[in-house]
């Protein structure tokens, strides 16, 4: 049994889309509320095309686990919004896209795998020292879910609207939106992070380093998801400096080729796992204290969670638009900020979020390993 609303985007404004999400909801469980003794459990629906080709969409499904989305599922966002929760739950699988609110950040959902962390000899550059090794294998046992992005101004100031975060005004003049939001203090991307977790009821965190590296490298082994080399067409860094296909730094002569300031996020090519901007534009916290090698842990984890104590130093990824040399772009590389100040020449730090995906185990699986996330 099954009941379904619209809600054409074309017709409202943000705020009358807001209001009428809410009075559809509400309606939707009312006729809900008469038709439950059907089944011992009903599940109510939102999704929409992350694109907005579509128009919202509520969905009541009596008596069975999901709604069925038509053509267009592996392009929709869904989400749980409010019903007694049975075994038979929303399935999530690698590639998956979704939003758990109007203002959180998309979601894709990465798939479980081991990989190599840590660089190896060559993805290094000529006479560098070992501070990115040993190399270990590490393993990631289920799938997680993280930002396809990284964190807008738009999303910030959602943020910083619903008093969860500081407002965030250093923009450069160079526009906010679908710009990465920067200058992001540590103890300022954390309480972001608990609004998220706070607002959806779901568990929303910075990525740890192993995750990070993981998703940024996507299956690969080269210094970055494409290859050995890199220039402005692949990703927002000044460009000043390349590799050469001998594995060496040299000049480039693409400065220029690029505003040298921030660009909207998805401004170039996604990575295997559907990841944009993992190398350069804005760098991005992870939750890790910072050492200078591995080497200085003697007690690492294998299974891809963060290494954390009382510190004042925490690990930052993924370099930004501010590095002219490549280096600091490469899938390994890693550098460091503190709690507190930022760098000024080099610390444009933003942040990407991760969300655990819970487990659950169908009532009638298709086989006996059978699992559903959300």
């Amino acid at each position: 049994m099954m009941f379904r609303t619209e809600l054409n985007r074309e017709q409202t404004d943000p705020r009358s889309e807001r209001q009428m999400l809410r009075f559809s909801s509400f309606l939707v469980l009312l006729v809900i509320s008469a038709s439950s003794a059907l089944a011992d459990r009903y599940d109510v629906y939102l999704y929409h095309d992350s694109n907005n080709a579509l128009p919202w969409n509520f969905e009541v499904a009596v008596g069975r686990p999901q709604p069925t989305p038509g053509p267009v599922a592996n392009q929709i966002g869904w989400r749980q919004l409010t019903a007694p929760r049975g075994p038979n739950q929303l399935t999530l699988d690698p590639g998956d896209t979704f939003r758990d609110c109007l203002d959180c950040p998309e979601m894709i959902v990465v798939p479980a795998g081991s990989f190599m962390m840590g660089m190896s000899a060559n993805e290094k550059e000529e006479d560098e020292a070992d501070d990115y090794g040993p190399q270990r294998k590490v393993t990631i046992a289920q799938p997680f879910a993280v930002g396809r992005y990284e964190v807008t101004f738009q999303e910030w100031d959602a943020c910083a609207a619903d008093g969860g975060c500081e407002p965030q005004t250093q923009d450069q003049g160079w526009g906010r939106g679908r710009r990465p939001v920067f200058k992001v203090r540590w103890k300022d991307a954390k309480a972001y992070v608990a609004w998220l977790s706070k607002k959806t009821g779901m568990q929303y965190r910075l990525l740890s380093e192993a995750e990070w590296e993981y998703a940024a490298r996507a299956g690969t082994r080269t210094r970055f998801p494409w290859g050995n080399t890199i220039t402005n067409a692949q990703a927002n860094y000044t460009g000043t400096f390349t590799y050469s296909y001998d594995g060496k730094v040299k000049f480039s002569g693409f400065r220029g080729a690029k505003k040298i300031q921030t660009l909207e996020v998805g401004s170039f090519s996604p990575n295997a796992f559907g990841l944009y901007d993992m190398h350069g534009n804005a760098s991005e916290w992870v939750e890790d204290c910072y050492r200078y090698t591995y080497a200085e842990f003697p007690q690492t984890p294998l299974d891809g969670s963060p290494r954390v104590w009382a510190c004042n130093q925490h690990v930052v990824r993924g370099g930004s638009f501010k590095h002219g040399f490549p280096g600091p772009l490469r899938s390994a590389s890693r550098t460091s900020e503190s709690e507190g100040e930022l760098d000024n020449e080099y610390g444009y730090v933003g942040l990407r979020v991760a969300r655990t995906l819970t487990l659950h185990v169908a009532r009638t699986p298709k086989s006996p390993s059978s699992t559903t996330v959300r």
